[in-house]
């Protein structure tokens, strides 16, 4: 099955009309040849029993989470998990652009919520995890946070960059650019093929590559309402920078329901209502080696490039701070700020900095704990303090040594059974 897509390419030059280099953030455009097979050829892995949905009670107008006995199933073909994207009706045309709807890194993956919610049509989730990585990697190399409004080509606030970067291609775009940066167009083009070879054609369906499911557990402010939900969800792709949004393995439901209780605990003078929803459904587990994996392992390395991000970015503000730094922990944030810039979640590359988690608290919290580019949570203060907890007791309980995130090689429980 032929499909057209459009993916986001990042890379650096000098733009005609531009006097100086400039960050380019645009589109590539890719006719990919997706493979087809039958439903008898792929195996059930995992599958969600229940739905929820939300519904209007007539009697007072309040609306109500409605549990359903709804199916949402994953399936496993050539050792990767699928899940179901849609009829080729379904995703076409505006889905599969580069650059849809109001995005941010700060939101869930489209789709990724496996028992509420609803198919994200308007949301390509094709690219979410490209656009994740290249609005961190702008931003965590710089001070401020607008690297990602300052990129070419510009339009008129999000509306128009995104108009902008949809219309710009870079196969035509190409002819306007002088000293073109070869090694990011390599990346960009190494992370389209990436995600564009994760499609798969299912009994004519739309499939894509996944994460294996967990509980998510996420705090968001409603102004004044925060609402706090637990929901059973996929893993998350790429690098998160909301640091309250956490994931629990499917046998750790009682952990995220105690991480639930935490969020809604609300602190001194915090006069807000809190909402706080248990989504958690029942489920059946096909194949085992979806239950391999431990997202803590993956929180600590994300505890570990969110501190390393947040301390080079006051660094770079602030080098004074950084003159003034003792020695071993000056070593430990090159060492991290290195691992961190080296990171690329989309191409399993990922930088080693379990083992500096400890010394990057210490630098964060000397720093007074900044947050440019990562949010917290609905209370900063409080929930800063819950996460650089958490970023310890991960760090005291990891083995010393022992790689934590996930593996490049595609071994282990991220690409299927270990081999």
């Amino acid at each position: 099955m032929k499909l057209d897509i459009s993916l986001p390419y990042l890379t650096r030059g000098r733009p005609r009309r531009c006097s100086t280099m400039r960050d380019i953030y645009l589109s590539t455009a890719l006719s990919v040849e997706v493979p087809e097979i039958g439903m008898s050829d792929a195996e059930p892995a995992f599958t969600a029993l229940e739905k929820y949905s939300i519904v209007a009670d007539p009697a007072d107008g309040q609306n109500y989470f409605l549990k359903l006995p709804e199916r949402t199933g994953i399936v496993a073909y050539s050792g990767q998990l699928y899940r179901r994207l849609g009829r080729p009706d379904e995703v076409e045309g505006g889905s599969l652009e580069a650059f849809t709807g109001n995005f941010s890194a700060r939101e869930a993956e489209p789709g990724s919520g496996l028992a509420y919610g609803w198919l994200d049509t308007d949301r390509n989730a094709l690219s979410f995890a490209a656009r994740r990585q290249f609005e961190w990697h702008l931003e965590r190399s710089g001070a401020t946070d607008s690297a990602l409004v300052r990129t070419w080509p510009q339009g008129a606030g999000p509306r128009g960059r995104t108009v902008a970067r949809n219309a710009a291609d870079i196969s035509s775009a190409i002819r306007e650019i002088e000293e073109i940066d070869p090694d990011l167009c390599a990346i960009s083009e190494r992370m389209a093929l990436r995600q564009a070879a994760g499609l798969l054609a299912i009994d004519g369906d739309i499939w894509f590559r996944c994460r294996p499911p967990s509980w998510r557990v996420e705090a968001s402010d409603g102004m004044d309402v925060v609402f706090v939900t637990l929901e059973l969800a996929l893993a998350p792709e790429g690098f998160d920078p909301v640091l309250s949004r956490r994931h629990f393995a499917l046998d750790r439901l009682d952990d995220a329901r105690e991480y639930m209780r935490l969020c809604a605990d609300r602190a001194k003078g915090d006069d807000r209502e809190y909402q706080v929803d248990d989504l958690s459904v029942d489920y059946e587990v096909h194949l085992p080696w979806v239950l391999d994996c431990d997202p803590g392992q993956e929180e600590l390395a994300r505890a570990g490039y969110a501190m390393a991000t947040e301390c080079m970015r006051y660094g770079r503000k602030n080098p004074g701070w950084l003159d003034g730094l003792p020695g071993r922990l000056r070593e430990s944030l090159d060492e991290a700020a290195r691992a961190t810039l080296s990171t690329n979640y989309v191409l399993d590359e990922m930088g080693e900095i379990s083992n500096l988690v400890g010394d990057l608290a210490l630098l964060w919290e000397d720093c007074r704990c900044p947050l440019t580019y990562c949010e917290s949570g609905p209370d900063r203060r409080r929930f800063s303090r819950m996460f650089i907890r958490r970023a310890r007791e991960l760090y005291e309980d990891s083995p010393i040594g022992v790689e934590i995130g996930r593996r490049a090689d595609g071994a282990g429980w991220v690409n299927g059974p270990a081999r």
